[in-house]
C-alpha cells in the first residue's frame, strides 16, 4: 500500500519543471496582461461607473459625481441626433469596409497574375498610403477636391464637366470621406488577400481545370473558400476602424454639412469635451463599444462556422 502511494505521488523533478514552466509563462505574459489590465481593461470598468453618473470634467477634480444610473442611456437612446450620427457611421463602414475589401481583393488578384518583381513593386506602390499619416492624408484629399482649385474637379473640367462640390454639399460629402478612407486603407487589404493567395497551393487549381473548371468557377469554387479566414481578418480589421473613424472627417468636413458626415466618435468628442457632458459621452462610448463587439462576433460565427464545415 505504501509503496503505491509513493509511486503514484509526482516525482519532486516533475514538479520542479512544472514550477520553472508556470514562471517562464509569468515571465513572458505577465507585461502584457498588466499593460492589457491597466490600459484597457480598467478604463472599460471605469467608464461603466461613469457612465452611471452625472460629472463634467470641471467638476470632476470635486468628486462631485452624483449616481443617475441609467439616465444618461436613455438620454442618448432620446437624442435625434445621436440616431442620425449612428446612421452616418453605419453608411460609412457600409461603403467604406465593403470598398476596401472588394477593391483589395480584386487588386490582389491582378498583381497575384504578375511577375515577382513586377509584383513586389507594384505591390509597394499601393501601400505606401497605409504609412501616410492619417491627418496629412486627409488634408490631402480636402486640396485634391477642393470646390475651385481643386485637381479632381479640374481634371473633370478637361472633359466639360462642371465642378462639384465634394465637401461642401450633403450629397456628396460623405462619398469624399468614402473615397479618402478607401484609398487609405486599400493597401492594408491588398497586402493581407495578396499574401492569403501565395499560399493557396497550385495543385487546386491544376485539378480543377483537369475537371473542366473555368475561370469564375475556380475563383468561387476555389480561391473563395480557401480565402475565407484571410477575409474575415481584412472585414473584422477594416470594421473596427471604421466605426472608430475621426479624423478624415474632422478635418475635411468637420462633421458638415450641417451634420451629413458626423459620426458617432465626432459627436462623443463633442459631447464631453464642448458641451462637458462626460457622463452621456461615456455612456454612447459604451454602446459604440458593444455594437462594434456584436458586430465582430456576428462576422466571426458567421465564417467561423462556415470554416468549421
Amino acid at each position: 500500500m505504501a509503496q503505491q502511494v509513493i509511486s503514484s505521488a509526482p516525482p519532486r523533478r516533475a514538479r520542479g519543471l512544472q514550477a520553472q514552466r508556470w514562471l517562464w509563462t509569468a515571465f513572458f505574459l505577465g507585461p502584457g496582461l498588466a499593460y492589457f489590465a491597466i490600459f484597457h481593461w480598467l478604463p472599460v470598468l471605469q467608464s461603466l461607473v461613469y457612465s452611471t453618473q452625472r460629472w463634467t470634467l470641471l467638476t470632476a477634480r470635486s468628486g462631485n459625481r452624483p449616481f443617475v444610473g441609467l439616465l444618461n442611456y436613455e438620454l442618448v437612446l432620446q437624442d435625434e441626433v445621436f440616431w442620425q450620427v449612428a446612421k452616418n457611421t453605419l453608411v460609412y463602414t457600409f461603403f467604406t469596409v465593403g470598398g476596401t475589401v472588394l477593391l483589395g481583393l480584386l487588386v490582389s488578384l491582378a498583381l497575384s497574375e504578375l511577375r515577382p518583381r513586377l509584383r513586389d513593386a507594384s505591390r509597394t506602390i499601393i501601400f505606401l498610403p497605409v504609412v501616410v499619416s492619417l491627418v496629412g492624408a486627409s488634408i490631402i484629399w480636402k486640396w485634391l477636391l477642393d470646390y475651385s482649385y481643386g485637381l479632381v474637379n479640374l481634371f473633370l473640367a478637361l472633359f466639360g464637366l462642371a465642378h462639384i462640390p465634394w465637401l461642401t454639399d450633403t450629397a456628396w460629402a460623405m462619398p469624399a470621406v468614402i473615397i479618402t478612407n478607401v484609398w487609405k486603407n486599400l493597401g492594408f487589404a491588398m497586402v493581407i488577400f495578396l499574401a492569403g493567395l501565395l499560399q493557396i497551393p497550385t495543385t487546386y487549381y491544376e485539378a480543377a481545370s483537369v475537371d473542366g473548371a473555368g475561370p469564375w468557377q475556380r475563383f468561387w469554387h476555389v480561391t473563395l473558400p480557401l480565402l475565407r479566414p484571410t477575409t474575415l481578418l481584412v472585414t473584422v480589421t477594416q470594421l473596427i476602424i471604421a466605426f472608430q473613424v475621426f479624423t478624415p472627417v474632422y478635418v475635411m468636413t468637420a462633421g458638415g454639412p450641417g451634420d451629413a458626415t458626423k459620426v458617432l466618435v465626432q459627436y462623443i468628442y463633442e459631447q464631453g469635451f464642448e458641451f462637458y457632458a462626460m457622463g452621456k459621452a461615456t455612456a454612447m462610448s459604451l454602446l459604440l463599444m458593444v455594437a462594434i463587439l456584436v458586430i465582430s462576433l456576428v462576422q466571426l460565427r458567421l465564417f467561423g462556422r462556415a470554416d468549421i464545415e
